[in-house]
């Protein structure tokens, strides 16, 4: 996505978010499935008519093991003891790490598969604590995801969820094809990710689009602006806008910096 067309949708971020309600009600259902592009059956050919099968095994084998090591790393394993509602790390950890992400963004899916597992282990080690915030700019299906995991949070698991909209992002190739408002965060599956999460159907139906959910949406959203967030991921370290580290190295000297100071 270009500069432009981000900054545009960071702009009108704010006018949508005044109108969650009508959103919600208007796009609860009938949103189609994502489309998944057909598979051809046939073997690729050189211009001399000679397949190319046999050069393209090793690359694609490649190919496999990085796509699960990345889905790995956004099924990070969470020590149940650092999980905090939509927090991870303990309350008096001398670093406080706001992140602030909409679900449908593809830096915010970047993120997780570079940076999750570092963050976890921070965590773990209360070192930091990391505090989930919604921040939805990029349309209906932002927001949708972005009460669904209030709704998810009022069950106690608003991680595991976080984990499966991440997931389905990537599995959707999010990470390279950017597809947004496409039916893939509709309301029903958002209740099926929660229902396989272990939650209760009839309480995520209640929780959604009700007063308090989204209440919970726009406090984060307003937060984020006070702070200075434009974009996702967007952080905020013990109050302070950051920029946002490039790679694992720059993360770790962020939090071990603040963790010095």
């Amino acid at each position: 996505m270009s500069a432009r067309r981000r900054l545009r949708e960071w702009r009108g971020a704010g006018l949508f978010l005044a109108a969650v309600v009508a959103v919600l009600m208007a796009a609860c259902g009938g949103d189609d499935a994502a489309k998944t592009p057909t598979k051809s059956s046939s073997t690729p050919t050189t211009a001399a008519g000679t397949s190319v099968a046999t050069s393209t095994k090793s690359s694609a084998t490649t190919s496999d093991a990085s796509s699960a090591a990345q889905l790995a790393a956004i099924n990070t394993a969470l020590p149940p003891a650092i999980v905090d509602g939509k927090a991870l790390g303990p309350k008096g950890a001398k670093v406080t790490l706001d992140v602030y992400e909409d679900f449908q963004c593809p830096f915010c899916l970047k993120f997780n598969v570079v940076m999750l597992p570092t963050l976890v282990e921070y965590a773990n080690a209360g070192k930091v604590r990391v505090e989930f915030k919604n921040f939805p700019i990029l349309g209906v299906e932002s927001v949708q995801s972005a009460v669904a995991s209030e709704c998810a949070a009022s069950q106690g698991l608003f991680w595991p969820f976080y984990q499966r909209l991440y997931a389905e992002q990537f599995k959707a190739g999010q990470l390279t094809k950017e597809q947004n408002n496409i039916g893939r965060f509709s309301k029903e599956n958002l209740a099926a990710y929660l229902l396989a999460a272990g939650g209760k159907a009839d309480l995520f139906q209640t929780c959604y689009g009700n007063a308090e959910s989204i209440a919970a949406v726009q406090a984060d959203y307003t937060g984020g602006q006070t702070a200075g967030v434009k974009g996702t991921p967007g952080l905020v370290l013990n109050g302070v806008f950051v920029a946002t580290p490039g790679d694992v190295a720059a993360l770790r000297k962020l939090l071990d910096d603040a963790a010095a100071n």
